[in-house]
This record gives structure tokens, C-alpha cells and sequence, in this order.
């Protein structure tokens, strides 16, 4: 999370599209239950955690008031948002349509386009970490479909959850190794 901070201020939607898929995967597992769902172990205990969070709280402060020389910098954590509120609903020159994402994937990234057509069949995925993915990718790609503002180089952040979905399917299909070697 501190890292998201850190980088650039999308990180409010990947955070939306998390929670929101979190709660559309604990329906999804109530409607069609996923068989291989189980609680991880947890490896850490009630002293880790004030260590984390101070640590990430240092370096979030540290980063924002400029290695502590401007305090009035760490309001940029939430003056932020008007700026990009602004620039994403104007474009700023780099406005494009709404399906911009779908026809860039589908003429130069065709493993994300078929990632994001898998997302589709994610209600009939077992493994839970893969459905979750293809429900936030969904997410994540609509939101920034949405948003009037699109460079190519924003395709980074949305196109990593399809990959692993596209992976997922490459991974499930039964293709004989002799079909990839030449003789």
C-alpha cells in the first residue's frame, strides 16, 4: 500500500477495485463455491504490525515533505486528488473514448484480450486467487476505461491481473509438449 502511495496517486482506484472485488468474490463463492478455499496461516503476530505500518507511515512522510525540508508537501496526499480529478475528467489533451483499452488490447495484446474474455467464464474458475484476479481486472479495466485521461503507458496498471488470468487458461489447457517441439 505504501508503495501504491508512493508511486502515483491511481493507487485510489487498484484500492477501490480490491475491496470491491473482495466482496463481489465472497458472493461469487456463495453462489458457485470454490472447493480449494481455505484460511492461510498467519505468520505474523501483534508486534509486526506497529512495525509495518510505522515503516510505512516514515517513508510515506519522508517521501511527501521532501526528506522532511517541506511539511506543506504531505497535504499533497489528498490535494492530489483535485488535480487528477480535473485532468482525468478533462483528458488534458490525451482524452479518448471509452473503448480505447479494448481496441489497443485487441490489435497489439491479444494474451490480455484473452484474459479479459476468460474473466467472463470466472463464475466456473476453482481456484480463488484466479477468479479474484479476473474480478479485479474486470474492475480495473472498466475504471480506467471510464476515465477520460488514457496514455499508453497507464495500460501498465491495468493489464497485469489479465495476464495472470491468460496464464491461468494457458496453464489449464491440455496441450501435449510434442505439439511445441519441432522435428
Amino acid at each position: 500500500l505504501a508503495g501504491m502511495i508512493l508511486t502515483k496517486e491511481t493507487y485510489i482506484i487498484h484500492i477501490g477495485s480490491a475491496l470491491i472485488a473482495a466482496g463481489v468474490l465472497w458472493v461469487s463463492h456463495r453462489l458457485v463455491p470454490m472447493s480449494d478455499v481455505k484460511r492461510a496461516r498467519q505468520q505474523w503476530d501483534l508486534t509486526d504490525l506497529p512495525i509495518v505500518m510505522g515503516t510505512a507511515i516514515f517513508f510515506i512522510v519522508f517521501f511527501y515533505s521532501g526528506t522532511f525540508l517541506n511539511w506543506s508537501g504531505v497535504k499533497g496526499l489528498y490535494l492530489t486528488f483535485a488535480t487528477w480529478y480535473q485532468t482525468g475528467s478533462n483528458g488534458n489533451g490525451h482524452e479518448k473514448p471509452w473503448p480505447y483499452w479494448l481496441e489497443l488490447v485487441m490489435r497489439y495484446e491479444w494474451p490480455v484480450y484473452i484474459g479479459l474474455v476468460l474473466c467472463l467464464a470466472c463464475q466456473f474458475f476453482r481456484n480463488f486467487v484466479i477468479r479474484y484476479l479476473a474480478i479485479y481486472g474486470v474492475g480495473i479495466f472498466a475504471a480506467y476505461s471510464i476515465i477520460h485521461y488514457k496514455t499508453p503507458w497507464i495500460i501498465i496498471s491495468i493489464v497485469w491481473p489479465l495476464l495472470f488470468v491468460f496464464a491461468a487458461g494457458a496453464a489449464a489447457t491440455k496441450i501435449p509438449r510434442k505439439a511445441f517441439y519441432m522435428v
